[in-house]
Parts: C-alpha cells; structure tokens; sequence
C-alpha cells in the first residue's frame, strides 16, 4: 500500500494559531470544540497548540506572552522559530482578516 499522507493547508493552520494567539476566546473555542494538535500537519504548530491547550488546562490566558512564556519553560521556543515566529502568525492572521 502507498504511504498516503493527509492534506495540509499550511497558511491555514498559521493563520487560526495566530487568531488564537490574538484572541483568547478564539482559542477557548477552538479547544472546546475538540480541536486536538493531531490536526496540524507542520511540527511547529503542533507543539504550539500543545503549548496553548497547556495553558487552557491550567485556566491561564492564552497570549502571546503567556504561549511565549510556556514555550521558553518547555524549551520548544527555538524549536518553534522564536517569537518571531510567533509574531508572523499574528501577522497572518491580521491579513487573512482582509
């Protein structure tokens, strides 16, 4: 059998965790509504919403100061790009609004 992958729509996965990082309720919701980190195909989102779903399950805001915080506690910030990287998907997710 062929190894088949899923799709992935990259843009899309960085624009709704920048969305999250923007807006706390965003990310409530998306959580609430079963999204898992399975979902994400690119690596770096995937333990950037682990980081985020963290934080939910601690009852913490979810910002970017606070994912930047529990990322550098993990040490996954690096492995995620930084917070410049973090800093493009809010970007991202302001242009995807347009």
């Amino acid at each position: 059998m062929a190894d088949q992958t899923l799709p992935s729509a990259l843009e899309a996965e960085a624009s709704l965790l920048g969305t999250m990082i923007m807006y706390d309720t965003s990310s409530r919701l998306a959580i609430e509504q079963g999204l898992s980190e399975e979902e994400f195909f690119d690596a770096r989102h995937k333990i950037i919403y682990h980081a985020m779903f963290s934080l939910y399950q601690d009852g913490r805001v979810i910002d970017l100061t606070s994912l930047t915080t529990r990322l550098q506690d993990e040490n996954q910030l690096d492995r995620v790009g930084g917070n410049a990287y973090l800093m493009s998907l809010m970007e991202l997710a302001i242009t995807s609004a347009n």
